[in-house]
């Protein structure tokens, strides 16, 4: 079951990456319509090097996993992320990648930092609910027009859930997981997140530094 999953995330296509990534520590939004638009998705002004090269990574791979202990600044660096995801696919309507996560409380904290908007955030079990109790053209349409599938707390997502939620992501050309294998694993069987960060070792990185 599993190795039918890192099949599909292995062979996930999409446009390609930018050509170019922004120097330096800073990365903002840029363009005259981005603020307005994604005004809450704003990285702090400066990043570590090490969150530097997870954004990167993120931007030209088509999976990414970041692991990391609580203040190491995994939030952050997916803040950068989606500033530079929502940057690159404004488009009529405006739409950026769509985030999840397993905890319902991290919810209305990830919707401060990402902007509150249908597509950030929601729980995994509120979009597999979604998806899969539905045969509203408009709701399949607007799941399989998200190419970018970004997993918040993914340490505590179970084998079975994870399948749940990429069986659903119809139009997925990239993804990225964050999780702190530090912490508790799921209750149920599986792991994905430990499976991924073990078999692709190149698409893994860990944040150490205390931003706090």
């Amino acid at each position: 079951l599993f190795d039918n999953f890192t099949m599909i995330l292995v062979n996930l296509k999409g446009p390609k990456a930018p050509s170019s990534f922004p120097k330096g520590a800073s990365v903002h939004l840029k363009g005259p319509s981005a603020p307005s638009l994604y005004s809450a998705c704003l990285p702090s002004s400066k990043l570590s090097e090490d969150q530097l090269k997870v954004v990167k990574h993120a931007l030209q791979n088509h999976i990414t996993l970041l692991e990391g202990a609580p203040g190491t600044g995994k939030t952050e660096t997916l803040v950068a992320i989606m500033s530079q995801l929502c940057m690159r696919d404004i488009g009529e309507p405006p739409r950026g990648p769509i985030v999840v996560t397993y905890i319902g409380m991290m919810v209305d904290s990830l919707q401060k930092r990402f902007g509150d908007r249908p597509e950030t955030a929601n729980t995994i079990h509120y979009i597999c609910c979604k998806i899969e109790n539905t045969t509203d053209k408009r709701v399949l349409e607007w799941i399989k027009s998200f190419t970018v599938l970004i997993i918040d707390e993914g340490s505590n997502v179970d084998v079975k859930l994870f399948g749940r939620l990429i069986k659903c992501m119809t139009g997925l050309s990239s993804i990225i997981i964050v999780g702190d294998l530090g912490q508790i694993f799921p209750i149920k069987p599986g792991c994905p997140f430990y499976d991924l960060v073990n078999k692709y070792r190149e698409h893994s990185y860990m944040l150490t530094e205390n931003m706090r």
